[in-house]
């Protein structure tokens, strides 16, 4: 079983066919013992142990089997019911606080009792089979890493391998890890072994296995789509659909699947709704060859994007000699999609000045590549095409190689979009991804395939994202800057989410990013937890009740903070009919009740502060929508959002 606490490429995997070429890049020490489902940051098992049917996925039937370790019976927040605390083996009950929170769930008690020290559990289950386990984990007590180290084995066999649930999650996080077990004897034995300090667990759930594929209880209806005035996302049913995504660039080819679940349950824990990924290693700007991080290459020699390079069956088993580049790429698409997240793809990112891909792509092979992606992935309901990558289509061409081809590609781009669109059997999105400071219809504005206006902007995304608005198709900030850079623009963490305030008051999405995570270097695990993600995930919290926003006029007569593009206010109306304002500095502002009332229609207004660092609200009262009133941003915040809601009644 892969380790869930890092994602090293597994060792152990059977030999391949003589005629695939694979590179051995394997970590040490790593080793492969089963099958882990799933390793999540928000205190419910992932919903992304399978997809599309390919494999047997946990019900919730009757028969489930749950254990509120170290506590008595509870009822969880879903209506479940868990037993007091039974099977044990060794160690002692504790708790956090009676009143302690416990970041990333609902259930907060259930993760405040605990048990610590034991050397197994022992649950007797109604029958034997395969059953999905799940760990409910908390660190209570230490805050640092490498202070409590423990592994677990279910039924004789290692699951979780030198589990640091600091390094994990930090303090007072709810944590889960969930795996299939085949049991034999009707009783389900885990076994713990502490490495440094105690084990601990604080739940246990053991769920029949049955042959359906579960569905993400708050999974959008794909394919995403526009509105009928063509201004905002909204789902196959009509429903609105806010685009916060993580941009993890070089997940398919460097994380492994182990790596892939770990990463996707922090953002759904975060509150993300979808994620951009990129098909294709950047081989330029990364010095590195195309293969995965099993060795498997995306076409025959590696760049030729005309001949993608199949092996065998297609299979989710990572262990298997058929599990090839393209079966990875599906898994990590169909992760996401068990998780309800859209995926925003870029088939070959052409790179900064054209480094990467661009002067390996032609009209000819971007038909061929463009015609394999649309029958290989095309089905997928849930994903939105992003062609292009950094890079202006025409001229553009400061970082290409001396003496490859420096040609325009506006040609090979449009045959790309052509093929794909001629061979998916779904319809979905497409944009493309330019140059800093462009909007995608600069470039192919004209084209009936771009259905999603795309102004990358820099960190004034107010500059950028407003003037996208309106145009007949919606709009998707797919890159400001991100979190964590090592030369200017410095952005601190209000710096960072005043970007993604900005784009979705402008009735834009937004995709966040982090120098550690886009690229998934040594420190990716630690930059996941980075507060700024978790600040972008709250948006779509604070946001549900005020759908579809479009610009509106900021209802300040005083601290607009016009004068600084850093600090300047913008407002977005909401289909609610309430008109929130954000502001990205500590200020006092005059607020014109009548503006903020939806234009002076009379009646009254309730005005209300929103902590965009905490979702925490300060009421302000109703007021007759007449004449202005004061406000001081709440004492201690950075910054702010003020709702004004119109009162009719």
């Amino acid at each position: 079983m892969l380790d869930p606490c890092t994602s090293p490429p597994a060792t152990g995997r059977p030999a391949r066919r003589a005629s695939r070429w694979r590179v051995a890049r394997l970590a040490a020490g790593a080793v492969v013992v089963g099958s882990l489902v799933g390793v999540s940051a928000a205190g419910a098992p992932p919903a992304s142990a399978v997809g599309h049917g390919t494999q047997p996925a946990a019900g919730d039937a009757g028969e489930a089997v749950r254990v509120n370790v170290g506590g008595d019976a509870y009822r969880d927040s879903r209506g479940r019911t868990w037993a007091a605390d039974t099977g044990y083996v060794g160690g002692r009950p504790t708790n956090v606080a009676a009143e302690g929170h416990v970041r990333g769930t609902k259930d907060h008690r259930l993760y405040r009792d605990l048990r610590v020290g034991m050397d197994g559990y022992r649950l007797a289950l109604p029958s034997g089979g395969t059953w999905r386990v799940t760990l409910h984990l908390l660190e209570n007590y230490h805050e640092g890493d490498g202070r409590r180290v423990f592994s677990v084995d279910a039924e004789g066999e290692r699951v979780v391998h030198a589990l640091d649930l600091h390094e994990r999650t930090g303090h007072g996080t709810a944590h889960t890890v969930a795996f299939d077990v085949e049991v034999r004897d009707g009783a389900l034995d885990l076994g713990f072994e502490a490495h440094v300090d105690l084990a601990t667990l604080s739940a246990v759930a053991a769920v029949p296995v049955t042959a359906a594929a579960p569905t993400a209880p708050t999974s959008p209806a794909f394919p995403l789509r526009a509105s009928a005035d063509g201004d905002h996302l909204v789902t196959a049913d009509g429903e609105p659909f806010l685009y916060l995504a993580d941009t993890a660039w070089m997940a398919p080819t460097r994380l492994d699947q182990a790596g892939v679940r770990r990463w996707l349950d922090a953002r759904v824990a975060q509150g993300f709704t979808a994620v951009q990924v990129s098909l294709l290693h950047f081989v330029g700007q990364q010095d590195e060859g195309p293969a995965n991080v099993y060795g498997d290459l995306p076409f025959v020699g590696g760049y030729d994007l005309s001949r993608p390079l199949e092996v065998g069956e297609r299979t989710r088993d990572a262990r298997s000699p058929d599990y090839d580049y393209w079966d990875h790429v599906a898994y990590v698409l169909d992760e996401a999609a068990a998780r309800g997240l859209a995926v925003a793809v870029v088939p070959s990112w052409y790179g900064y000045g054209g480094e990467d891909w661009r002067a390996r792509e032609t009209t000819g092979n971007a038909t061929d590549y463009g015609a394999f992606l649309g029958r290989r992935l095309g089905a997928m309901p849930h994903l939105v095409w992003l062609l292009g990558g950094d890079n202006a289509p025409t001229g553009d061409v400061a970082k290409v190689a001396p003496g490859a081809d420096r040609s325009d590609k506006l040609a090979a781009t449009d045959a790309m979009a052509a093929a794909i669109r001629a061979h998916e059997p779904v319809r979905h999105l497409m944009t493309y991804h330019g140059r800093r400071g462009v909007t995608s219809s600069a470039y192919v504005g004209d084209r009936e395939w771009h259905t999603l206006n795309n102004p990358y902007a820099d960190q004034h995304v107010h500059e950028h994202a407003p003037a996208a608005f309106g145009t007949g198709i919606p709009s998707v900030v797919t890159e400001a800057y991100y979190d964590g850079r090592d030369r200017a623009p410095f952005l601190d963490r209000t710096q960072l989410r005043a970007q993604a305030w900005w784009a979705v008051l402008s009735g834009a999405g937004f995709a966040y990013g982090h120098e550690d995570v886009w690229d998934l270097d040594a420190a990716w695990g630690r930059a996941l937890r980075a507060s700024s993600a978790a600040d972008v995930g709250r948006v779509a919290t604070i946001l549900d009740a005020h759908p579809r926003l479009r610009p509106a006029p900021v209802p300040l007569t005083s601290g607009e903070g016009a004068s600084s593009p850093g600090s300047r206010a913008l407002s977005g109306r909401s289909s609610s009919g309430a008109l929130l304002t954000y502001l990205p500095t500590a200020r006092t502002v005059t607020v014109d009740l009548a503006a903020a009332a939806s234009g002076g229609s009379g009646g009254d207004v309730r005005l209300s502060w929103v902590d965009p660092a905490s979702g925490d609200v300060r009421d302000e009262g109703r007021h007759a929508a007449t004449g202005t009133r004061d406000l001081a941003v709440p004492r201690g915040w950075d910054d702010a959002l003020l709702v004004a809601e119109p009162v009719t009644a």
